[in-house]
């Protein structure tokens, strides 16, 4: 089981930083650009492919 209490972030930093050799390596986080989630989307089936304006009108219909 994998718990974090980003509570204890702060104060487990403030710890560590006073030990003699210790250094905190700071993370970067990625974030996905929005043509990238689309892609995802797609990839899952969460986009509906229609041939026509009558077949999303349909589609939004039911």
């Amino acid at each position: 089981m994998n718990i974090e209490d980003k509570n204890l972030l702060p104060s487990l930093r403030k710890i560590l930083s006073n030990l003699k050799g210790v250094s905190i390596a700071k993370t970067r986080t990625v974030q996905k650009g929005t043509l990238s989630k689309a892609v995802d989307e797609v990839r899952s089936g969460k986009v509906t492919r229609v041939g026509s304006v009558a077949e999303l009108m349909a589609e939004l219909d039911s």
